[in-house]
Order: structure tokens, then C-alpha cells, then sequence
């Protein structure tokens, strides 16, 4: 019983309630007239001023500015004893207790310098909980449990905007439905758990739902794909798996691999480097060839011939010089003739031995190829190995993903039958309910069907 609600400001006046049934009433004099409205004189507020105390927020009345570091105090029963309960607006998380509280689950602490007994809010509505309804301090395996708060709203309701008198199973409007089944189900003394374990159900439900949609939108395609698919994709990884292993069990490393690589290498440039050298001297021979065809010995005749044409007899001493410029080109003919046949013998001679020599080169550099190709370098086994290691890494994250879909749709089927079990049970433990207690009245049965059909998971 609620014996008188007080307050700090003298502005404020005390409110005290009878035994029995009380009532509060705006009163309208004889004076008043159809414009002189009953509300804003306070009934609502007396209501907010209860919740306040009994750990609720503060309402919309509570929280204007002319209202700050107001502290109201309830007198009321709790249990068998009476207890004076303060709470300031300005400190809300502040409950100031007068009482015994030895008995008490959770003991308030005092305060040094007042020695009030003082108790956090939340403390404060866990020991309305079990002096009031009997609810435990805590349940720590269950996700969906009763509170004070929603309990006690059904017996102290607000209106207003809160619309606390719409419906009987409500105590405002946007209240849950696993909250109202919870809840209804606790005071009539139902299986609550019940309604907490379908809702959970329900919860994992809507998980899956969303998976489902994401699915079907191609958000999670990496990640769900079906199984068809990912199994065509695991045999491939498999495979390649499988050619990686046999590669690195059968790879041999030559502990001179790199030696012989560079020796090759020289080899070949080696190599190039003779036939560049032929090339270019290929390319000379041509031209000294070319040159030795075009040597022309000198023909006097040509200069004899065009001095007759002119009537002009040559003297003896001027055919004497001719014949000895022509005897000096025939020798200057004959020694270049003799460079270039001795020049083009020894380019030959250069092209032939470069043949040979690269004819060499070629032969040892196959050797040192032969060498390479039976065997490998530790830097290629470990390229072969990390590649192998990248496709065991995703053939394995593909079982997983494989396995995680196999338990999704697993999941689901497990989750139907586990709702279904739920409403069984649900509906056989309130038969037997509704055997022990044959005369009930209309709002217990009313109640009662709602649950029922509130907590059904399928129509």
C-alpha cells in the first residue's frame, strides 16, 4: 500500500491515501463553466511522481526546468514493512531509503556524512523485483526475462501519449509483443519462459531471413553460394592441390643451381657475341669481294686515241711517262688485289675458328641445361611452395564454407522443428493449467488465449 506521497518544497502538497479504495478527482465548482478544464492540475504527475520513485524515468512533467532538484518521497509497504523511499530529480541514480533493509538481497550503502542509507536505481528496481514479484536478482541463461518496471506498469498506468488504457495486455502503445506475452504470461502465473524461448526462436528466425535476403541479393554470394557450386569448386582445389604436392615431393635442388644458371648465361652471351662478330665480318668479306670485281687495270690506248682524234701526234718522251703511270697502276692494282684476297683469307679463317668455338660453347652450355631442367633452385621451390600453401588455404576455407552452409540449411530445418516442439509444449502445459483450475474468470481466459496465440510461431 502506497501511505502518502511528500516532497522538499513547500509549494508541493503532501497527498495521503487511505485504506480502501481511493480516489483523486479535479473538483469543478458551481462557478465553473465548460471552458474551465479539468486538466493540468496535477493527476497525471501524481502518477509519473509514483513511477519516479518506484525506479521508473522521469516523465514529461518531471523533466521541465521548474522541476529541477525537486526530491519527492513514497511511503509505502514493501513486503511487511514500511520504508520511506526519496529520489531528486537533478540525481536521479540517488535512492534514499528509511527502513529495515538487513533482509535485503542487495544491502544499501550509507553515507558517511547523513548516514542514509542509500541504493543505486538499479539496485533499487532488482529489490522491488523479488520483494514484489518474487523475480530473481538475475537470470543469467535466459535472454528474455520479466522486469519490475514492465510488471509494475501494469498495476500503476499511464495515459496521455503513452496510452496506458488501450488495451488491457499493454501498458503503452508501442510496447513489444514478446514483452506483453512475457509479461502477461508471469502474472497469471503461465510458463513465461515460454514466450522468452520463442521469442529467441523468433530472433533467430529473422537472423536467418536476413541471411537468406542478402543472399538472394547477391551481398553475401561470396560468402553462402550453393553447395553445388562450391562442391565443383572444392574438386578443382583438390586437384590442383593434389599436382602441387607432387611437384614438391619430386623437386630436386641443385646446391650449385645458381652457379650453373650464371655459367649458362655467360655462355650464351658467349656465344652471341661470335655471332655478332661473324655477322659483321660476313658483311666486310662482301665488301671486299665487291671491291676486288670493280678493279680496273689502266687502259692507254683510251689517252692515245683521243689525242689522234684531235691530230695531235704525241711526242716519245710523253708515251714514255704514260707507259710508266701505267706499269706504277697495274702494280698499285695488283698489291690492292693482294691485300683484299689476303684480308678476306684471314676474315675466313676469323668466321671458321668462331664456328667452331661457339660450336663449343653451344655444346657445354646444353650440357648445364640438361642440369637446369632435371633440377631447380631452393627460389623456385619456394615460389612452387607458396603457391601450393595459397590453393591449401583456400581449398580449406572452401570446406569451411561448404560446412557453414551445410549447417545453415541444417539450421533452419532444426529451428522448425525446435518452434514446433515449443508450441506443443506450450500448449499441453496450459491444458493441464486449464484442468487445475476449472472456474476462472473472463479476462484470466481472455489473457490466456492471447498468449496462446501470440506465442504460435506458424499460422
Amino acid at each position: 500500500m502506497i501511505y502518502s506521497i511528500k516532497c522538499d518544497k513547500p509549494s508541493f502538497k503532501t497527498v495521503k491515501f487511505e485504506p480502501g479504495f481511493n480516489v483523486i478527482l479535479a473538483e469543478r465548482t458551481k462557478e465553473s463553466t465548460k471552458k474551465d478544464s479539468r486538466n493540468g492540475l496535477g493527476k497525471s504527475t501524481l502518477i509519473e511522481i509514483i513511477h519516479f520513485c518506484l525506479g521508473g524515468k522521469k516523465g514529461e512533467t518531471l523533466n521541465k526546468s521548474q522541476l529541477e532538484n525537486w526530491s519527492f518521497t513514497l511511503e509505502l509497504d514493501i513486503g511487511d514493512k514500511i520504508y520511506l523511499i526519496t529520489r531528486n530529480t537533478s540525481n536521479a541514480n540517488k535512492i534514499i531509503i528509511s527502513g529495515d533493509c538487513k533482509e535485503w538481497p542487495i544491502k544499501p550503502e550509507k553515507d558517511k556524512e547523513t548516514g542514509e542509507q542509500i541504493l543505486s536505481n538499479n539496485d533499487w528496481t532488482k529489490i522491488l523485483g523479488v520483494l514484489t514479484f518474487g523475480l530473481q536478482l538475475s537470470y543469467p541463461d535466459m535472454k528474455y526475462t520479466p522486469s519490475y518496471r514492465s510488471l509494475i506498469s501494469y498495476f500503476v498506468r499511464r495515459n496521455g501519449n503513452l496510452g496506458g488504457f488501450l488495451n488491457p495486455f499493454q501498458h503503452y502503445k508501442t510496447q513489444k509483443e514478446w514483452d506483453k506475452q512475457l509479461h502477461n504470461a508471469f502474472l497469471l502465473g503461465l510458463g513465461w519462459e515460454y514466450a522468452a524461448k520463442g521469442q529467441i526462436l523468433k530472433d533467430q528466425n529473422n537472423v536467418i531471413e536476413q541471411i537468406k535476403q542478402g543472399a538472394n541479393f547477391g551481398i553475401l554470394q561470396n560468402l553462402m553460394g550453393s553447395i553445388g557450386e562450391l562442391e565443383a569448386v572444392k574438386i578443382r582445389l583438390q586437384d590442383q592441390a593434389s599436382r602441387g604436392e607432387e611437384q614438391l615431393s619430386n623437386f630436386k635442388i641443385y646446391p650449385e643451381y645458381k652457379t650453373i644458371e650464371n655459367e649458362a648465361n655467360e655462355l650464351t652471351n658467349k656465344i652471341h657475341n661470335l655471332v655478332n662478330q661473324n655477322v659483321s665480318d660476313s658483311l666486310l668479306i662482301q665488301h671486299y669481294e665487291l671491291n676486288l670485281k670493280e678493279e680496273v687495270e689502266a687502259q692507254p690506248e683510251i689517252v692515245t686515241n683521243m689525242y689522234k682524234e684531235a691530230g695531235i701526234l704525241l711526242p716519245d718522251t710523253l708515251t714514255k711517262r704514260i707507259d710508266d703511270v701505267i706499269s706504277f697502276h697495274k702494280q698499285v692494282v695488283t698489291n690492292r688485289k693482294s691485300f683484299l684476297e689476303t684480308e678476306i683469307k684471314q676474315l675466313k679463317s676469323k668466321i671458321a675458328e668462331r664456328e667452331r668455338e661457339s660450336a663449343d660453347l653451344s655444346s657445354k652450355r646444353s650440357d648445364l641445361m640438361k642440369i637446369l631442367q632435371q633440377h631447380g633452385a631452393l627460389d623456385e621451390y619456394i615460389q612452387i611452395q607458396n603457391k601450393h600453401q595459397r590453393t591449401v588455404a583456400e581449398l580449406s576455407e572452401l570446406k569451411i564454407r561448404i560446412d557453414n552452409l551445410k549447417k545453415f540449411e541444417q539450421g533452419k530445418n532444426a529451428l522448425t522443428v525446435e518452434q514446433l516442439t515449443l508450441q506443443q509444449q506450450a500448449s499441453t502445459d496450459w491444458k493441464k493449467e486449464k484442468l487445475k483450475k476449472k472456474k476462472q474468470s473472463f479476462y484470466s481466459i481472455q489473457i490466456q488465449k492471447l498468449f496462446m496465440k501470440s506465442l504460435a510461431l506458424f499460422p
